[in-house]
């Protein structure tokens, strides 16, 4: 039930975000089409063209920027022991393991006004699976998952901060500790959010700081459904962490200087 209310609250609130955009766009028709007239198409095959079909792409609406990505993996070896211990229990003594990953990602970033966007993004990675030969489904089409869905605020209450409230990527620093937060063994970099609140202070100088609530749910259908759900896990256990991250560039012989707490929950 409480996932049923949440998923209302988060439904209700992409429609009234949408009908905020329709209104900013309607009032900016006038002037749009004005300036629209005197654009020219170029020539096809030109690189103009190829710009302006990109742009058209990346950022079809003064509301709306949207981008993609594909990804390809294979993956091959003989007597990987945490696979061949899975088989084990199933009376299976397999040594030999071939696949191939297709992962796609598609996003959308949709602007409210200056400060405030919503960001979404669904990541499906399909595979394909070569030995071990008993497998019945050469091809396993998995699940959809929507690993992306915030609200960011900059200028946060009229103070120095931007705040990201959701479903999010957290890379510090050069993501030694903090980088992923989907490690389950079968998840394979399929995905990295973490479930989180986040605020950056900007303290001027090239300094910031990173105030971050994590709550991380073992099963990926914990808040939002995956399309053709698999009731995959992400994580082993479910977990809460506190992190403060200070970064100071304002030295050019300093690059960072870190302070971290997490903390982690009963599984």
């Amino acid at each position: 039930m409480v996932q049923k209310g949440t998923k209302t609250i988060l439904i209700f609130a992409v429609l009234l975000a949408g009908l905020l955009v329709a209104a900013q766009v309607q009032a900016g028709e006038t002037s749009a089409s004005a300036s629209s007239a005197s654009v020219q198409a170029a020539p096809a095959g030109t690189s103009e063209a190829n710009d302006q079909a990109t742009d058209w792409f990346h950022h079809p609406a003064p509301w709306l920027d949207q981008g993609g990505d594909f990804r390809f993996r294979e993956h091959f070896g003989y007597n990987w022991k945490t696979l061949r211990n899975d088989q084990k229990v199933a009376g299976l003594n397999v040594s030999r393991w071939y696949w191939e990953r297709y992962r796609t990602r598609l996003w959308d970033t949709f602007k409210l006004n200056e400060d405030t966007t919503i960001n979404t993004r669904f990541t499906w990675e399909f595979r394909e699976w070569n030995d071990p030969e008993f497998l019945r489904q050469r091809t396993d089409f998995d699940e959809i998952i929507m690993d992306t869905f915030n609200l960011t605020q900059k200028n946060f209450l009229g103070l120095p901060t931007t705040a990201v409230i959701g479903r999010q990527d957290i890379k510090l620093g050069e993501g030694w500790l903090v980088a992923e937060g989907t490690p389950a063994p079968l998840e394979g970099s399929r995905t990295l959010y973490f479930d989180a609140l986040r605020f950056t202070w900007d303290l001027g100088e090239k300094k910031t700081l990173d105030t971050i609530y994590i709550d991380q749910h073992p099963k990926s259908d914990w808040w939002l459904k995956p399309i053709n759900d698999r009731e995959k896990y992400v994580t082993l256990e479910q977990e809460e962490g506190a992190i403060l991250y200070y970064t100071d560039k304002s030295n050019k012989d300093i690059s960072f200087i870190k302070i971290i707490t997490r903390l982690k929950s009963q599984v």
